[in-house]
Parts: C-alpha cells; sequence; structure tokens
C-alpha cells in the first residue's frame, strides 16, 4: 500500500512539473509572437502609429504608382505604436515576406518604425541588393531619417528618407534592362515566402533582442527545476523503500 501511494505521488508531481512548463511555454510564445497586420488598401503605407500627415502619405503613394508602373519598385512604410520589446529585424523581415512586397523579382524595400520602442528598420529584397546594400541603406537612414527621428519629428524624417530611397531606386532600375511587368499588388502572386530579404539596416544605437523565444528559455528552466525535483523525490522513495524491506 505504501508503495503505490509513493508512485502515485511521484506521478501527479510529474504531471503538474510538466502541466506547468508547458502552460508558461505558450504563454510567454504567444506573448513573444506578434500578429501581422494586413497591408492597407493603398499598400504602400500602413500608418497605425498615426504620425504622418495626409501630405506625406500621398507623396508615398503618388511617386510608389510611379515607381510601380515603370519599373515594378515597390517602396512600404509602416509606423506602429509599440511593438512591445519584440525583435524588430524579425518583425520586419516577416512583413516583408507576408505582404510580398517587391513582386517575383524582389524589386522591395519596407521602413517599420517603432515608435514606443524608438527605433526604425528596414527590409531590401534581393532585386534592389546591388543597390541598396546594408551600408548604403544605413547611410540613408542616418542622412535622412535620423536627425528628424530624435527629435520626434517622425513625419519629416520618414518623407526626406522615402525620397531619397526612391531616388536611388529609380536610377538604379532605370539603369538596368527593363524587367517583364509585374501584377497589381492585391492580385499578384509575388515573391517565394520561404526567402528572406538580403539587405537590412537599423537604428544604430539599438541592439538586436535574441530571436530565440522568451518562452524557450523559461521551458527550459521549469523544466530543469522539475527534472531536479522528480530526482529528489525519486531517491528519497528508493531510500524509503529500502529501510522498508530491511
Amino acid at each position: 500500500m505504501q508503495n503505490r501511494t509513493y508512485a502515485r505521488c511521484l506521478s501527479l508531481i510529474f504531471a503538474l512539473i510538466v502541466a506547468i512548463a508547458c502552460g508558461i511555454s505558450a504563454l510567454a510564445a504567444q506573448e513573444g509572437t506578434p500578429t501581422l497586420p494586413e497591408p492597407s488598401e493603398q499598400f504602400y503605407i500602413l500608418d497605425e502609429a498615426q504620425v504622418l500627415s495626409e501630405s506625406t502619405v500621398q507623396t508615398i503613394l503618388t511617386k510608389n504608382e510611379e515607381l510601380y508602373a515603370q519599373y515594378g519598385v515597390q517602396i512600404v512604410v509602416l509606423t506602429v505604436r509599440d511593438l512591445q520589446n519584440r525583435d524588430i529585424q524579425s518583425y520586419a523581415s516577416d512583413i516583408y515576406k507576408a505582404w510580398e512586397i517587391g513582386g517575383a523579382d524582389e524589386k522591395g524595400l519596407l521602413l517599420v518604425l517603432d515608435i514606443a520602442g524608438d527605433n526604425y528598420f528596414t527590409v531590401a529584397g534581393a532585386g534592389l541588393r546591388e543597390n541598396m546594400t546594408s551600408t548604403a541603406l544605413q547611410a540613408m537612414l542616418n542622412q535622412n531619417l535620423e536627425p528628424d527621428f530624435a527629435a520626434k519629428n517622425y513625419d519629416a524624417g520618414v518623407v526626406k528618407f522615402f525620397n531619397a530611397a526612391a531616388q536611388r531606386a529609380e536610377l538604379f532600375v532605370s539603369s538596368q534592362t527593363p524587367a517583364p511587368t509585374v501584377p497589381a499588388p492585391s492580385d499578384s502572386p509575388t515573391s517565394d515566402p520561404t526567402t528572406m530579404p538580403t539587405d537590412t539596416a537599423q537604428k544604430e544605437t539599438e541592439s538586436l533582442d535574441s530571436n530565440l523565444p522568451q518562452g524557450l528559455f523559461i521551458f527550459a528552466s521549469v523544466l530543469a527545476g522539475g527534472v531536479a525535483v522528480f530526482a529528489i523525490v525519486m531517491f528519497v522513495y528508493n531510500r524509503t523503500r529500502q529501510g522498508d524491506r530491511r
């Protein structure tokens, strides 16, 4: 009878440890995985943080229509209120792929602003990589966006960066062999979602967060503690059985 009681206690303790570990891991993973927004009807601009003026929005839309019609280039701007400490690099890359920016030829550029996080990040597609290298993007950000961004004049910084990027992309693509016409963003099959963008740049003063989900660390810690508790209980149980046999 005593052995059965010990066995039941051990089973209950182990089941409780596993349940707690799985619950904490699932909760942490849910908190650390952002829900990606859908692109706006205009596609080229989604101002969730509401920091851009109507004039800037129109500039982005008008120039993009011209770039897309002539060269298949898409330069998208996304502002968010708060990423809540989520990794802006992974977030921007996920947006780039999910929205299929730049079409099948990946002639796309994405600028993401995290207002509460005081950070920004750019992602350039493979079709612009010769011209939009990480070094070139960082220089453009430092010159056109960073001064106004630091002063919280987001609208001015965005329009300066956009104009500089549009001019650079247009000069580069127009010098290349004309590419086949790509369909409109709303009804086009575009880039392979498994293809990662080639070049990125971000606010220099911000360090990248770890790409490893926080939930994995929590799960590992709880699991390790559970294994230790289980081992102790098993040790006590075995010693007790030995005592009973004597």
